[in-house]
């Protein structure tokens, strides 16, 4: 009975001393992703001791079917960054790109709020607009791997403090 009772309390102690993976929205809201990171899927991000970002293993890439979409995106993206260029003077950006699904890798997933997990994608255009040498772009897909964007973004959404230079940078046209 007691060595039943003792084998009780070790494996408790051992599935309570898990170490547990809390990652905080960009709500301030924390969830528990443990669950991710020990099925082997995900990878932790650590920055300044803070789950800040979740790297997953074997990411979607995009092919040559996705391109119509990937340039439809970008497309949207152009009409809406050039309209804003225009009233100040600036630089426009070209209104193509091609082949942009060979110019779009994964970078990393983030938790939104509600429990969203969002996966961030960047385009490195090749193209210089104003100081701007290499123009990077980004955009989200849903777990299911289902856009999440109607166009691109030159923002990265999780900043990181840590030395991510290339996708925490902001880019200021």
């Amino acid at each position: 009975m007691a060595q039943k009772i003792g084998l009780f309390f070790l494996i408790f102690c051992l599935s309570s001393c898990e170490k547990k993976y809390e990652i905080a929205d960009v709500g301030g809201r924390t969830s528990d992703v443990s669950s991710y990171i020990k099925s082997g899927e995900y990878k932790a991000e650590f920055c300044k001791g803070n789950l800040e970002r979740l790297i997953k293993t074997g990411p979607k890439e995009f092919s040559k079917q996705d391109e119509d979409t990937l340039q439809k995106k970008f497309e949207n993206w152009v009409v809406d960054f050039n309209q804003r260029q225009k009233g100040k003077g600036k630089n426009l950006a070209p209104n193509t790109l091609s082949p942009i699904f060979a110019k779009t890798h994964y970078q990393y997933s983030y938790f939104a709020p509600f429990g969203s997990l969002f996966h961030v994608y960047r385009t490195d255009t090749g193209f210089s607009i104003n100081s701007i040498k290499n123009v990077r772009l980004f955009i989200r897909l849903d777990e299911q791997g289902n856009f999440v964007d109607t166009q691109f973004s030159t923002d990265a959404w999780v900043i990181n403090q840590c030395g991510d230079p290339i996708n925490s940078e902001i880019q200021e046209f």
